[in-house]
């Protein structure tokens, strides 16, 4: 029985008798290191990006679908990855240290770009947005702690 599940979903169908609830769409940017020399670069495509390196979710993460997504959209192959994490610790080390390029969300990487860590490129079009929110079973009824976890869950993420 599936009472309640907490999800990141990027496309595709779902099983038979489940119900996913949209509650954020969190945004994501693609990061540099500040001495990157793309970092004053201004109105690149996803072509300009094609040469680098980056550091990406490994394949077996929900995150990678949405990046592989975004690089198949502008009729793309994915470039050269060079390291696989979802760690953002090590992103951030990674890319502050290198001419590594990485994906983050905009919330997470707003406060490493205010503290002068990491530049935001100016991509266009933007990455692929990776809806957040619930999963259930659409003929279930939920125990009252999911259904508490889950208006929780819609206060917190009105107006992120």
């Amino acid at each position: 029985r599936l009472d309640l599940v907490e999800w990141a979903r990027v496309e595709g169908s779902l099983p038979p008798g489940v119900r996913f609830t949209s509650r954020l769409d969190e945004p994501r940017v693609v990061v540099c290191g500040v001495e990157h020399p793309l970092a004053r670069a201004c109105a690149l495509t996803w072509p300009d990006l094609l040469g680098q390196r980056w550091v990406m979710p490994p394949r077996s993460a929900r995150a990678r679908d949405a990046v592989e997504l975004t690089w198949r959209r502008m009729g793309l192959t994915l470039p050269e990855v060079a390291v696989e994490t979802v760690s953002t610790d090590m992103i951030v080390s990674l890319v502050t240290h290198s001419t590594l390029l990485a994906l983050l969300t905009r919330q997470s990487a707003r406060p490493l770009v205010a503290a002068g860590l990491l530049a935001v490129l100016d991509v266009a079009p933007a990455p692929v947005v990776i809806p957040i929110g619930t999963l259930r079973g659409a003929e279930t009824s939920r125990s009252s702690a999911a259904a508490l976890l889950e208006a929780c869950l819609a206060e917190v993420c009105v107006g992120v």
